[in-house]
């Protein structure tokens, strides 16, 4: 049975590509095989994180026709499964109107999709792929604010399970609070993922989050996020910030 998971932000910087390259892999761990797909074109991102050279085969490629998307798979850390898109200037530029086509008929399985930030005719184009919808937000106005635009964009084209992902979460006063962004936003909030150092750290090392600091705060939120998602059962181990501290 295919599921296809959005992951969308309002605007660039809240850690989107993050938390969906950090779902994916919290799936992987669970036994829950996914595609993650990097559906940014024009700003190609997976390769980055994780650490790939351009690929020979992309997005791009299967949305041009020139291969099948089976043959865009490439196998990642600990087996993981992406669909990069090119890194090249020139590939940039495709038509994403038949996006929905190639994943709904071309994958099977639980399909993670990695969209562009902001508003582009593109993200029409992978909304309309999409079983679920989760949208990321850092608990701010400006985020917000974008997100409630996401959110009003894909319940006028019928989608109706939405969620909401409050990413770099300090607790701080500034911060809006949970019930006031799932009362702006008129979805319920799923995960609230801290603010976490490791992060960078597993960027600059290219390697998920949940795999280069595990018992990290924001690993942990990412694997309870996955687990929920698909209804597995994960308790959190005890002894947390011991375990941080060891695992250094």
């Amino acid at each position: 049975m295919q599921r296809v998971i959005g992951v969308l932000s309002g605007k660039g910087g809240v850690g989107k590509t993050v938390t969906a390259i950090n779902l994916s892999a919290a799936l992987h761990e669970f036994g829950h095989e996914s595609i993650l797909v990097d559906a940014d074109i024009s700003s190609a991102n997976l390769t980055v994180h994780l650490g790939l050279p351009d690929a020979s085969s992309s997005l791009q490629d299967v949305l041009k026709k020139r291969t099948h998307i089976y043959k865009a798979v490439k196998v990642v850390l600990r087996g993981m499964k992406i669909i990069p898109a090119s890194l090249s200037l020139e590939q940039s530029i495709v038509d994403m109107s038949g996006f929905k086509d190639v994943i709904r008929d071309g994958l099977e399985g639980l399909v993670i999709v990695d969209a562009p930030p902001g508003f582009s005719k593109d993200i029409y184009h992978i909304m309309e792929a999409c079983d679920d919808i989760l949208v990321i937000t850092n608990p701010d106005v400006p985020s917000v604010t974008d997100a409630i635009k996401i959110l009003e964009i894909s319940r006028n084209m019928g989608k109706d399970n939405l969620g909401v992902i409050v990413n770099r979460v300090e607790n701080d006063a500034a911060e809006i609070l949970v019930h006031e962004i799932e009362a702006l936003c008129e979805a319920p909030v799923l995960a609230r993922i801290p603010e976490d150092k490791g992060i960078k750290r597993s960027i600059f090392e290219r390697t998920p989050l949940v795999f280069h600091s595990p018992y990290s705060k924001a690993a942990v939120s990412y694997k309870q996020l996955a687990a929920n998602l698909v209804g597995a059962d994960y308790r959190p181990p005890r002894f947390l910030r011991l375990r941080n501290l060891l695992s250094l």
